[in-house]
């Protein structure tokens, strides 16, 4: 009875290590971003940090909600064409709009690599009148 005890164990585990590697198979080629740096820009309740985030061109950037509160991240312009990746992670388009709706409060989201430039955003918290104004300054080749 014992060895068949030990057995389910060693089944259950090759069964949980062999989910997690499927799973990184199908979900890794999606975020192109992951093994590069990323900087961050802080979303509080009353302000972003930094207001400007000036990235390299081969990196990602992100942005981390330390507000109590949801937030929407959206880009003023047609930015779409300008990515160079696969994915744009939680970002959606809408119209001419790239947006990441309902942050919660704690998350992080990224966006991968833009074509040299400066992009500016906005950051709307849930249930407050004040929209927070931002830039992206992409640095790199033309």
């Amino acid at each position: 009875m014992h060895d068949i005890s030990i057995r389910n164990k060693i089944v259950a585990l090759v069964m949980i290590f062999a989910s997690q590697t499927a799973w990184a198979e199908t979900e890794a080629p999606e975020h192109d971003h992951v093994d590069r740096p990323t900087e961050i820009v802080g979303i509080f309740a009353t302000r972003l940090v930094p207001p400007v985030l000036i990235v390299p061109y081969d990196s990602a950037f992100g942005w981390l909600n330390y507000s109590s509160r949801e937030a929407t991240i959206e880009f003023n312009e047609d930015i779409i064409p300008k990515l160079s990746c696969r994915s744009p992670g939680l970002f959606r388009a809408s119209g001419s709009e790239l947006a990441a709706p309902r942050v919660a409060s704690g998350a992080f989201v990224t966006l991968c690599r833009l074509a040299p430039g400066e992009y500016d955003y906005h950051v709307e918290i849930e249930g407050r009148a004040l929209r927070h104004l931002g830039k992206l300054v992409v640095e790199g080749p033309s």
